[in-house]
Formats: structure tokens, sequence, C-alpha cells
């Protein structure tokens, strides 16, 4: 019996797509069809409700918007339910007709709720399809100590320079946590026009709102706020703390350098660097250095080549990870030199990146490091070899293995770089030698003869 009900739902509702002329059925009876079949997960289903809803105009959704109550009063699952369908069907849509029709049959539902958590519900909806008219709507709610953080959102989402001057014009007369909420928007959007706004709130003793200027400060990128994100740093000696004055200073260098301030990028930078130098914030003078090398390329290589001798193993790797991507074949022979000059362990961790380089002018070098006494050097030479050269690097690799030298590590290069068409010389190779080697060899043929 339920199942020969919502048929005729179903034929019902759409029905009166093509006969609305003739349709004689109350608005409250379209409404009643509508809920009886939501939620639904058919979405091939819903799509055709949705158009329908459209097509029954501003009586039907204006009635559908109405039903909306407050939490704890009742049940109004399936309206919300229609209500956030329509707004992400209408958002997919190409037809700015329909979106502008939705968008303000859910304005004037702002207007006709008024309690906060259906107006929040609303905004939230308008998210998805909001524009001018909605700007215009939800900026006399900015100073609304529960609507402002969706109205901010909605804005934030809308994006546009009228959205943005609507939260601006909002800030100076905000309070308490709406302060907060505007000054990381305004700081979201990047914005230049709030700049001179948020710098004046720096140095509150609230720290949520400090955290939240120093943060606004940091992304808009503006050289006006240099000596404040500094000193915001210095007072807490770098070190990771409530506002996170130390991790924005990093965040601004790079704005700076994206905003094209190279200058002043590389004076921050170097501040970073002299400034983080104990084992514990070593990983900011790192990112410092990663933001050096990215925009200042092969100029930052005389530094990476200096700050590699560390006995941090972390911190060695941050470096040469940055290393890695600058430079060219000049740059690989400086690692090359240094690598030749350093201690045993960054000599092994050079090797490393002169793999991920993907310069082959590393490759006598690292052919010549296979006799190191090392067994972590020649492992590391062999994985870079096989990195740089792929297949090319087979022979190398079997001499090595057939010297009885590494042969697990080369026995699972090779592994990876022999396949079934060229495992002759694997075989031929077989008399030359025995024991582990051998024994490496056949494994090797077994596993890709098929």
């Amino acid at each position: 019996m339920k199942k020969i009900l919502s048929i005729y739902i179903l034929l019902s509702l759409f029905l009166s797509i093509g006969i609305q002329a003739q349709d004689q059925r109350t608005l409250e009876t379209k409404v009643a069809d509508v809920l009886a079949l939501m939620p639904t997960d058919d979405l091939e289903h819903l799509d055709r409700v949705m158009e329908t809803i459209i097509s029954y105009g501003e009586p039907f959704l204006s009635r559908l918007t109405g039903m909306t109550i407050a939490p704890g009063t009742g049940d109004d699952t399936a309206v919300r339910f229609v209500l956030n369908s329509l707004a992400r069907y209408t958002s997919g849509l190409q037809n700015e007709e329909a979106r502008r029709f939705v968008e303000a049959e859910f304005i004037k539902a702002l207007d006709k709720k008024n309690d906060k958590e259906i107006q929040t519900f609303f905004i939230r909806q308008l998210n998805l399809i909001g524009q001018q008219a909605s700007i215009e709507k939800v900026k006399t709610y900015l100073a609304d100590n529960k609507l402002c953080e969706p109205a901010t959102q909605l804005l934030l989402t809308i994006g546009t320079t009228e959205a943005e001057m609507a939260l601006f014009e909002a800030l100076p007369s905000a309070r308490d946590e709406n302060q907060i909420t505007l000054v990381k928007a305004l700081g979201e959007l990047k914005s230049n026009k709030a700049h001179a706004t948020i710098l004046a709130l720096e140095g509150s003793n609230n720290i949520n709102l400090q955290k939240a200027v120093l943060a606004a400060l940091a992304s808009t990128g503006n050289p006006d706020s240099y000596s404040t994100l500094l000193n915001a740093a210095r007072q807490v000696n770098f070190k990771y703390e409530a506002t996170n004055a130390a991790a924005v200073f990093v965040k601004y260098a790079q704005q700076l350098a994206e905003n094209g301030h190279l200058k002043l990028c590389k004076k921050a930078c170097f501040q970073l660097m002299e400034s983080n130098n104990d084992p514990d914030l070593l990983h900011t003078n790192a990112a410092a250095l990663n933001i050096y090398a990215r925009h200042f390329g092969d100029k930052a290589t005389p530094t990476l080549l200096k700050a590699v001798d560390n006995n941090d193993k972390t911190y060695r790797t941050a470096i040469l990870s940055s290393a890695r991507e600058i430079g060219n074949t000049r740059t690989t022979k400086k690692w090359i030199r240094k690598a030749r000059s350093s201690d045993p362990a960054i000599k092994e961790d050079i090797i490393v990146m002169l793999g991920q380089r993907g310069d082959n002018a590393a490759v006598p070098y690292l052919q010549t490091s296979l006799s190191s006494p090392s067994a972590k050097i020649r492992v590391a030479s062999l994985t870079a070899l096989a990195s740089l050269q792929k297949r090319n690097a087979i022979p190398q690799i079997m001499r090595h293995l057939i010297s009885g030298n590494d042969v697990g590590h080369a026995k699972a290069i090779l592994l990876y770089l022999v396949d079934q068409a060229h495992l002759t010389p694997i075989a031929e190779a077989l008399n030359q030698t025995s024991g582990t080697a051998k024994a490496a060899l056949i494994d090797v043929i077994a596993a890709k003869s098929g």
C-alpha cells in the first residue's frame, strides 16, 4: 500500500510540470507531495523535484521557507533537506534567473524569521548561491553576536571587492568575538584596504585577537608590517607560543616574495636564519632557507652549502630538500665538492640529494663512491645511480653485486629495474660469481622470468 501511495505522489508531482494550467490542487497539497518523498538518496529523482519547485514559483517556495521552525519545536527535517537541495541544485545550474529567484526567496526568509538558528540556516544556504543581493542583506548582520560568523563566511565565499568592503566597514565598530572574526576574514582576503585598521589593533592583551591580527598582517604581506611582525616574534624569542608570532613571521616572508617585495623577503629570511640557530628552533631556520631558495634560486646555494654542516639530520634533510630544486650542473659540482670534504653522515645525505636532483653530472662521483669503506655511503650511491640512470645503471649495479658488496641492496635495486627482456646479462653473469651474490642473481632471474 505504501509503495502504491509513493507511486501516486510521484505521478501527481511530475504531471503537474506539463499541465500546471489545469492543476487545481492547492498549494498545501503540492508542498505536502514534495515533502512526502523527502529525504531521498535518488539524485536523479531529486533533480526532477528541484525543477518542479522552481517551476511552481514564488508562492510555493515562500510557503516552503516559511515552514522552517526553531530547534526543539518540531521536526522540519524534510523542509530543510529540500531547501538545502534546492540551493545545491541551483548552484550547479547555468541558469542565472533560477539562481536569482532562489537567492531572493532565501533573503526574504531572513526577514520573515527572527530565530537566529533559522537565520543561520538560510545564510548557510546562500553560501552556495549568494551574490551581490546577499552582500547587501547579510552585511547588516555583521554587528550581530550570533550572525556575524555565518554572515562573514558568506562574504568570504563571495569574495568580491564589495564583500571585502562590507567586512572592512564593519571592523571599526566591531568588538570581542565579532572583531576577531572580521580580522580573520580580512586576513584571508589579504585586504590591503584594511591593513592600517588591523595594524592599529596589534598589541592587544586579548591573545585570540592578537593571534588573528598577526596572522592577518602576515597574509596581507604589506611591507609596513615588517617591524611590527619582527618585534612580535622577537618578544617570544622566536619560540612557539599562543599568538604563533614566530610562524607568522615565516609566513610573512613568503607573502612578501609572492607580492614582489623580494628585497624585504630576503631581509626577513636572513633575520629568521640568524635568530633560529638553537636546536629547538632549527625548523624555523630551515623554513626560512626554503623560502630563500625558492625565490632566489642558485643565489641561495652558498648559504645552503654552509647550513648543511649541522649535526641535526632532520635539519640537513630539509636543507638538502631545498637545494635539490635549484641551480644547474655547476651547482651540482659544488655539492659534489662539498660531499668530498664532508664527514660520512653529511656525505651520505648529499649523495641522496644528488640522486634526486636528476643531473647526470653526478654519475662519475657516485660511481667512485661505490668503493667507499662506509656501507651507508655505498648503499646511498647505488640508490642514487639507479635514480639517475634507471636501467643504464644495471651493469654497474651488477658488478657491485658480483664483487660481494651490499648484495641485499643491490639485489633489491635489480628487482626494481630489471624486466624479463633484460635477463640475459644477469644469466651470463652467473658463471662469474658464487655464494650469496650468485644466489641473489638467481633470485632476480626467478622473480622476473615469468
